[in-house]
C-alpha cells in the first residue's frame, strides 16, 4: 500500500557454537565452514529482501609444523631381557671364586693344625707340671751333696726356689766352684757338678734355680775353658739363666771356690745356635786363646710344640781377669 510503512523482518537467525574438538579438527583439515561461526553467531536482521551472504574468500589451508618423529627405541627394560656379563668378567669372576675357595681351605687346614698343636702343647703341659711335681718332692728330701748328677731320673726340673739357709749349707771341696755370682742379673746360685746322660749329652741341674759345671770342663781358675750350665725357665717359673740374654761385652760375673777365693770374669761376647747345631767344641774353648775363660750355656729361642726343650741355644763367653 502506498503510503504504509514497511515491517521489517524481525526475524532472528542463530547458529550454533561448534566445540572446540571440532574446531581443531577442521582446522587442520582445512575445512572453513565452521571457522568464524562464533562471531556469526551474533543478530543479523535481515531486510525486507533476504539476500545471500556473500561467501568469504578461502583461505588457504595453513599445516601445523609436524613434531618430529621419534626413533623407536629398541632399549627393554631390565626385567624383560637376560643380561649377560661379557667372557672376560666371568673368567674374573671364576678365578675369584677359585682363589677364596683355596683361601677357605687353607685357613680351615691351618686352624685344624692350631687347634691340634693346643691339644698336644696342653697335654705335655700337663704332663709336665707332674713331672715338676715329682721333681720338686725329690729335691726337698735329698741332701745338699755337690756329687755329680745324672739325668734322666727327674726328666723336668724342681722349681723349688733355695733358701737363704740352703746356700749357707751348701758345702764342696776347696777347689770346687761352690757359687755362681752375676750382680747383673742378681743371680746367687749354687753350682752342682754335673756329668753327662746316658746318651752322651751334658746333664742339666736338677732345680732351675741351681747351675752345674761340667766336670769334663777345666776347673775354673786353671788353663781352659769351664762350662756352667743353667736352666733359662721351666712350665712354672724363670730358671737362673732367664736373663742370660741381656749380658753385654764388659759385665763381670764371679766364681766362689769352696775354699772362699773368688775368681771374677769379664763377658767377651755372645753367641747363639739351634738345638741340633750347637758347636759345643767351641762352647768348650776359651774365647781368648791362652786366657782361662768360663763359658755360660743354656736354652733360648722358643719351646717346640709338644716338647718342653726349647730350639736353640746361647752361650756366654768370659775371660777371667781377677
Amino acid at each position: 500500500m502506498i503510503g504504509s510503512r514497511t515491517t521489517p523482518n524481525r526475524s532472528v537467525f542463530y547458529t550454533r557454537r561448534p566445540s572446540a574438538r571440532l574446531l581443531r579438527r577442521n582446522y587442520t583439515t582445512g575445512n572453513d565452514s565452521l571457522r568464524g561461526a562464533h562471531s556469526s553467531s551474533k543478530v543479523r536482521a535481515n531486510s525486507s529482501k533476504s539476500q545471500p551472504l556473500p561467501a568469504k574468500p578461502k583461505r588457504s589451508v595453513v599445516s601445523l609444523p609436524s613434531l618430529p618423529k621419534q626413533r623407536k627405541s629398541r632399549t627393554l627394560p631390565r626385567d624383560m631381557v637376560q643380561y649377560r656379563r661379557p667372557r672376560r668378567h666371568r673368567q674374573l669372576q671364576t678365578k675369584r671364586l677359585i682363589v677364596s675357595a683355596v683361601l677357605i681351605a687353607i685357613m680351615a687346614g691351618g686352624a685344624l693344625v692350631s687347634y691340634e698343636g693346643w691339644q698336644a702343647n696342653r697335654a705335655v703341659q700337663a704332663q709336665a707340671l707332674k713331672l715338676t711335681h715329682d721333681a720338686n718332692v725329690a729335691d726337698a728330701a735329698a741332701n745338699h751333696s755337690a756329687a755329680p748328677q745324672s739325668a734322666g731320673s727327674n726328666p723336668a726340673p724342681a722349681t723349688n726356689a733355695p733358701s737363704a739357709d740352703d746356700l749357707a749349707a751348701y758345702v764342696v771341696a776347696p777347689t770346687m766352684p761352690r757359687y755362681l755370682v752375676i750382680p747383673k742379673l742378681g743371680v746367687k746360685a749354687r753350682v752342682k757338678q754335673l756329668g753327662l746322660t746316658t746318651d752322651g749329652a751334658i746333664a742339666t741341674p736338677a732345680n732351675i734355680y741351681d747351675t752345674g759345671w761340667y766336670t769334663g770342663s777345666a776347673l775354673p781358675g786353671t788353663s781352659g775353658a769351664s762350662l756352667i750350665d743353667g736352666h733359662i725357665s721351666s712350665w712354672a717359673a724363670k730358671g737362673v739363666f732367664y736373663g742370660l740374654k741381656n749380658l753385654q761385652p764388659g759385665d763381670q760375673l764371679q766364681i766362689v771356690r769352696g775354699s772362699g777365693q773368688v775368681i771374677t770374669y769379664s763377658v767377651v761376647k755372645k753367641q747363639t745356635y739351634t738345638d741340633t747345631n750347637t758347636d759345643m767344641s767351641t762352647a768348650l774353648s776359651p774365647a781368648v786363646a791362652g786366657t782361662p775363660g768360663l763359658n755360660l750355656i743354656s736354652c733360648y729361642g722358643k719351646v717346640k710344640p709338644g716338647t718342653n726343650e726349647f730350639d736353640q741355644r746361647i752361650v756366654v763367653f768370659t775371660k777371667q781377669v781377677m
